[in-house]
């Protein structure tokens, strides 16, 4: 409906009263200006010591994982107050399931070029219709598909860095062993049993990265081709 009336802006909040309607204008303010496409209502820029402890610590956690897959820096992705442009309303064509639409929403516009930003707000948690859902399993939930984002976009970070480390440890650990069976004659079994487990885990994961990095590489350069294509076709017909 917001497409089909040209509307400038769009905006979503939470339903549960958490959120101050009244702060509309500092969200709506940089999508009129051209500054952005997409704004988000940071708690953590606003009074985000209202926030329970549990709740900053799980955010914090998916704050990290959801800036590595959409390559932001963003202090509040899983807030649900946010402002959208017509560029942004236009590409809300992505797929989205239980609670993971924020975040999904932040790697879905990253990956389209769109331009986030973030706006303080304030945030009241003593409502009478508060999250009925666990707040473990909501966000073990979120963090299990942000992580297969970022292993599909990023797979050299996510399998390339524990690998290196862990093949750098195996290492280090099996020269140690060596040494001391060599100059000291100590024999460590389980030190060097550790030490080729690390080794072989982390040259594993290395190598499955690269595999992964190249395919993914393929893919969005098919991707890329397909979209061309695309365009081309549209604008043939739009000129017939």
């Amino acid at each position: 409906m917001a497409r089909q009336n040209g509307f400038t802006a769009g905006v979503m909040l939470d339903g549960d009263g958490q959120h101050n309607p009244n702060e509309l204008p500092s969200l709506i303010s940089p999508i009129l200006e051209g500054e952005a496409d997409l704004v988000i209502g940071s708690r953590h820029l606003g009074n985000g010591h209202d926030i329970p402890s549990y709740r900053r610590a799980g955010q914090k956690i998916l704050d990290i994982v959801t800036n590595a897959g959409a390559h932001q820096n963003v202090s509040d992705t899983q807030s649900g107050f946010r402002a959208l442009s017509k560029k942004a309303m236009d590409n809300l064509d992505f797929e989205s399931k239980g609670f993971n639409i924020e975040s999904d929403m932040i790697v879905h516009f990253s990956q389209k070029g769109l331009k986030v930003k973030e706006a303080p707000i304030g945030v009241h948690y003593d409502v009478p219709h508060q999250h009925k859902k666990n707040p473990l399993s909501h966000g073990l939930a979120i963090m299990g598909r942000v992580v297969k984002h970022v292993s599909q976009s990023r797979p050299l970070m996510i399998f390339g860095v524990p690998g290196f480390l862990l093949f750098l440890s195996g290492l280090i650990l099996g020269a140690a062993s060596f040494l001391e069976i060599t100059l000291f004659h100590w024999t460590w079994l389980f030190q060097t049993v550790v030490a080729v487990l690390l080794f072989i885990i982390g040259l594993v994961l290395c190598v499955a990265a690269l595999v992964l990095n190249s395919i993914a590489d393929l893919l969005s350069r098919v991707g890329g081709k397909g979209g061309q294509k695309e365009n081309a076709l549209t604008n043939r017909s739009d000129v017939k």
